[in-house]
């Protein structure tokens, strides 16, 4: 059985990682450094990754985030 602070913390993660997506958008497209927008482009992908991976896990305990 799922602990309730697990599914809190899975929230807060999704949150948060939400949050990142959220600033690297509203700041890659001012990057003029070809090098750094490729670094925040790769983070944001990672992101997204583990944005899925959250959503997955919250799914599975019955929890939209």
């Amino acid at each position: 059985m799922i602990q309730n602070d697990t599914v809190k913390l899975l929230r807060e993660c999704d949150a948060g990682i939400k949050m990142g997506v959220a600033s690297i958008n509203d700041v890659i497209d001012g990057i003029s450094n070809r090098r750094f927008r490729n670094c925040l482009s790769e983070c944001r992908r990672e992101h997204k990754v583990l944005e899925n991976e959250v959503n997955e896990l919250l799914g599975q305990y019955g929890d939209e985030g």
